[in-house]
């Protein structure tokens, strides 16, 4: 069969990008050494996934203000933590640094290009696993896009963000690099354009409790999947009234 691959332009939309994570090298994946931290000072633990946990990370817990967000190592390691709690096998956590390093990859012309990003995901077969969970921190602020069975026609790509805003701008770059991924990879099936889902959660309180707040909406989709993307889909039927997941969702969905 003769496969068309399509030159789909990997630009990025105007959202801003966050002063805080940074990748080194162009050539540094999620799985390389360099983008690990490699000293044992003040190590607690190391979990099934590989994921390092300093005495440092945790000094995030007990502090407010710039101090008191959660760091990518606490959201890496208690996302995966999750995971084994629920036996889910049909999820792939992305590292916190993937949307980072896609924006930078698309906002810089020499960049433009799949070869920017073909090493974060060696033997993983993306698209034959039905939900893909990618915490993003932009602006001093965690939020949680999940995606949903990418190659099927219910394909759904879902912001859940405590602050409320309108992430349309990088719900669109995933879906452009992710589409050109596919046909970069051969695949015959059909690419089904994604609908876009930004259910009402409930809002942050104060300035630093967006890491909890994605860790949330992230064990809602690894305990039930189906029941969460019922709730998210009740709200885009019913866009023009007021709807809201409502904190009793957690008893609902968690059980």
């Amino acid at each position: 069969m003769h496969l068309e691959k399509k030159n789909i332009p990997l630009t990025a939309p105007k959202c801003e990008l966050s002063n805080t994570i940074i990748i080194l090298s162009d050539s540094e994946d999620e799985n390389s050494p360099q983008a690990k931290k490699v000293e044992d000072i003040g190590l607690i633990c190391v979990n099934e996934d590989k994921v390092p946990l300093y005495e440092r990370d945790l000094n995030c817990l007990n502090s407010t203000g710039i101090l008191g967000w959660l760091n990518e190592t606490v959201i890496t390691y208690t996302l995966n933590m999750l995971k084994s709690k629920y036996k889910n096998r049909d999820v792939y956590l992305f590292s916190p640094f993937f949307f980072t390093r896609l924006y930078q990859a698309a906002t810089n012309e020499k960049e433009r290009n799949f070869k920017a990003l073909k090493n974060w995901f060696r033997g993983v077969d993306l698209f034959n696993i039905p939900l893909w969970l990618i915490p993003i921190f932009q602006r001093h602020h965690w939020f949680l896009i999940a995606v949903t069975n990418i190659t099927h026609k219910n394909f759904h790509i879902i912001c859940m963000d405590s602050l409320g805003k309108d992430r349309t701008k990088c719900l669109e770059l995933i879906k452009i690099f992710f589409e050109k991924k596919y046909y970069h990879e051969g695949h015959t099936g059909k690419w089904h354009p994604p609908k876009f889902l930004t259910p009402k959660i409930p809002l942050q309180t104060n300035f630093n409790d967006c890491g909890l707040h994605l860790i949330r909406s992230a064990e809602l989709f690894l305990n039930n999947k189906k029941k969460t993307m019922q709730m998210a889909m009740v709200w885009e039927r019913k866009k023009y009234i007021t709807f809201q997941i409502p904190d009793s969702a957690d008893s609902f969905i968690l059980g």
